[in-house]
């Protein structure tokens, strides 16, 4: 595997710098920019994809004093940081159902803290997981789950199956970076099983098989059983028994959670004949941030689930799949204060929408600590915005890519707020219990 690599802070003289892109949770550790000292001049952002560029030129527009924003707010009004701590403190106090949400963009140290928060004040704890807006719940708990890191698929599988997934949508640099070279020498297979066939480069060996998404639980099963009456599980078993190695890359899947339960065992059962493991792609650049992953793990440690916590405690929270998850809180109007700690994702950022337009003044209100403020807080009853650092290009700390990986982060840019552990920490200072201490 390739080793991982720790991000320097660039020489402010070079012009240009290697970093870690929090744009998303690939985490792409080999993009480089140009650093603060020539943000006046032309800067130049190479190999990130347009998502990642689009937001490292944000971030370098902020620091060039182009796009300054207020460092608090609160319904509107521009007011000092410490004011808007103490006015978000109150509220929260008077929250009688909070729910601490975002987390995507922060680190792993800011993600425990924001955990202690809900602790706390005994609120619901959501990461955004898709674990807890399934009703079966998670696929690891029934039928466990062989999975790998991105490496390993770029280094040892000569037959990749994407599973009804496409990833040039979601994980844009997936393919360029895991995909495209060959496997020790020899040429790779892509088997591609869907309705279309998903967009791959002229270079990549691709084979399409087309099978509508509805078929994809028979078809995992029909696979797993030998099942000889099915050409298209026939077919796909004779691409498999012909490979190596084995990589099934799968997407969302269904929304009751039967395919990656299909899947799942499918791969255990390859996996006692021969080597054969799955890649599942999360939401990617819908995340609202580049460690969904930690998120998911560290409601794990400290609450028992990937999310949907319906009261969060540091002993075990109360795991309500499909009940208690963040966008189906927001929607059924069952939270009266929300506590968006980065950003949010493209789904729950839909839910906060629809739900301030549709329950009008009982929407909730809205606590956000991050570098960047969404339209959606100008659309709720009351709102505090303070903002901190971001965690792209200005911070340091560590966070896991999605498949699971420790990704460190050194600042290129000096940032121009205090960061969101340092927020965290003074709102729960004003709380009146300094829990600060990350606990694993």
């Amino acid at each position: 595997m390739t080793p991982m690599r720790t991000v320097e802070r660039s020489d402010p003289l070079s012009g240009v710098g290697a970093t870690v892109c929090t744009a998303c949770p690939m985490l792409c550790d080999d993009v480089a920019v140009g650093s603060a000292a020539a943000i006046e001049s032309a800067i130049t952002i190479e190999r990130a994809c347009d998502h990642g560029r689009l937001a490292i030129a944000g971030v370098l527009a902020r620091h060039a004093g182009r796009d300054r924003r207020s460092e608090a707010t609160i319904d509107g009004r521009a007011v000092s940081r410490s004011e808007a701590i103490d006015h978000a403190a109150g509220l929260l106090a008077g929250g009688r159902r909070v729910l601490v949400t975002g987390l995507a963009d922060a680190t792993l140290s800011t993600q425990r803290q924001a955990a202690i928060v809900a602790e706390r004040l005994g609120g619901g704890f959501d990461t955004g997981s898709r674990d807890g807006r399934l009703v079966t719940g998670p696929s690891i708990a029934r039928a466990g789950e062989v999975t790998a890191q991105w490496e390993e698929l770029r280094d040892r599988a000569d037959l990749v199956v994407l599973w009804f997934a496409d990833p040039a949508g979601s994980h844009p640099r997936f393919i360029e970076r895991f995909l495209d070279a060959a496997v020790a020498g020899s040429p790779r297979t892509v088997l591609a099983l869907g309705p279309v066939r998903p967009s791959l480069p002229d270079g990549v060996r691709c084979e399409h098989v087309a099978c509508e998404a509805s078929l994809a639980v028979d078809l995992a099963r029909s696979i797993e059983a030998e099942d000889d009456a099915d050409p298209i599980a026939v077919r796909v078993r004779g691409y498999i028994e012909s490979a190596k190695c084995t990589a099934i890359v799968t997407g969302a899947g269904d929304a009751i959670g039967i395919e990656r339960w299909a899947v799942a065992r499918l791969i255990r059962h390859l996996a006692h004949r021969g080597p054969a493991f799955e890649i599942p792609l999360g939401p990617g650049v819908l995340a609202g941030g580049g460690n969904a992953a930690g998120a998911a793990a560290v409601a794990t440690w400290r609450h028992g689930a990937a999310g949907a916590i319906a009261a969060a405690c540091d002993r075990g929270g109360r795991f309500e799949p499909a009940e208690a998850d963040g966008e189906r809180l927001v929607a059924r109007g069952e939270v009266d204060l929300l506590l968006v700690v980065g950003g949010l994702s493209e789904s729950m950022r839909r839910a906060v929408v629809e739900a301030t337009r549709s329950l009008a003044a009982h929407g909730p209100d809205i606590v956000w600590i991050g570098a960047d403020p969404e339209s959606v807080v100008s659309g709720s009853r009351r709102t505090v915005f303070v903002r901190s650092a971001g965690t792209l290009l200005e911070s340091e700390g560590r966070m896991l890519r999605e498949d699971g990986r420790l990704v460190t982060l050194r600042p290129l840019v000096a940032a121009d707020a205090p960061s969101l552990e340092a927020v965290l920490g003074q709102l729960l200072d004003q709380l009146g219990e300094d829990a600060r201490e990350a606990r694993p």
